[in-house]
């Protein structure tokens, strides 16, 4: 990559910061809509559900959710919080562009948690905030694959996969699978892996043609 490329991606991700918080607002009142307009018979998918705050308000709305959440802390506390709920499907594994096993890199654990749950694994090993030393073997689902299988419209899909989104929108995208999609709700993470800014920044150009496609999510 030249010194010019590098500065003008530099000057992107400066503008970026500056203006996010303006942004998230916005995005936040488009995902407010999304989710009004759900009812019982749609389907939601929730890539990187956590300990289930989303996944708990999309299936308030009566739509069917699945959930995946690979870090096996946060899963046992997702399985408590939605677990019982009979329109909730929830999947133990990781999103990505292709099936298969891969290392979770786990984040730093909350010390103010009684459950000690890992905040933001990942299966980026450069992500800022978590170790090498701390790692455990996780089922990947080919995202794609899964939205394939489904014969009706997805109506809602959230991303927030700690720096793995950009592979996975660009399949989606590849693939033609975002026309079968309502909303798609991203999070990119090119504060916490700096090398995904240049690729963060062409994937927010290929997004802006798609209404649906919102890449400031929270």
């Amino acid at each position: 990559m030249s010194a010019f490329e590098k500065a003008r991606i530099y000057a992107w991700y400066k503008l970026r910061r500056k203006t996010r918080k303006h942004r998230n607002k916005r995005v936040i009142r488009r995902f407010d809509a999304a989710v009004a307009k759900l009812q019982p018979g749609d389907v939601c998918i929730d890539c990187g559900a956590n300990v289930g705050l989303i996944t708990s308000r999309l299936a308030a709305t009566g739509a069917t959710v699945h959930a995946f959440e690979p870090d096996p802390d946060v899963y046992r506390v997702l399985e408590t919080s939605v677990g019982r709920l009979a329109n909730v499907v929830l999947h133990k594994a990781a999103v990505g562009v292709s099936a298969g096993q891969l290392a979770l890199f786990r984040g730093a654990v909350d010390p103010k948690s009684s459950d000690s749950v890992s905040v933001g694994s990942t299966l980026m090993s450069s992500k800022k905030n978590v170790t090498s030393a701390e790692t455990v073997l996780v089922d990947v689902v080919d995202l794609g694959a899964v939205i394939a299988e489904f014969h009706q419209r997805i109506s809602l899909v959230k991303i927030d996969i700690e720096g793995a989104e950009v592979d996975v929108m660009n399949s989606l995208l590849d693939r033609g699978l975002h026309v079968k999609i309502g909303d798609i709700f991203v999070e990119t993470h090119e504060k916490q892996i700096p090398e995904l800014r240049g690729a963060t920044m062409k994937l927010l150009k290929r997004c802006r043609p798609y209404p649906n496609l919102h890449l400031d999510w929270w």
